[in-house]
C-alpha cells in the first residue's frame, strides 16, 4: 500500500462575449501544493528492492477557445 494521493488544483477563467463569438481564456494550475505523489511502484531485481515512479509537481495548463 502506498501513501494517500493528494493534489490541489486551481484555475481562473475569463469569458468574453460578443454578438457572434465567445472567447474563453483559461489558466489551470494542477498540483498547486507541489505534493509529490507516487504514480506506480516496481521491483528492481538488480537492487532487490521496491522503487517508485512519481507524478509531476506543479503543472500549468493554458487554454484559449473560440466558440461561434
Amino acid at each position: 500500500r502506498v501513501t494517500d494521493y493528494f493534489r490541489f488544483d486551481a484555475g481562473i477563467h475569463l469569458t468574453l462575449n460578443s454578438a457572434k463569438v465567445t472567447q474563453k481564456i483559461m489558466l489551470d494550475i494542477q498540483n498547486v501544493s507541489n505534493h509529490i505523489n507516487i504514480y506506480s511502484q516496481y521491483y528492481d531485481s538488480e537492487a532487490k528492492e521496491l522503487k517508485y515512479w512519481y507524478q509531476n509537481g506543479i503543472f500549468p495548463v493554458f487554454n484559449y477557445r473560440i466558440e461561434f
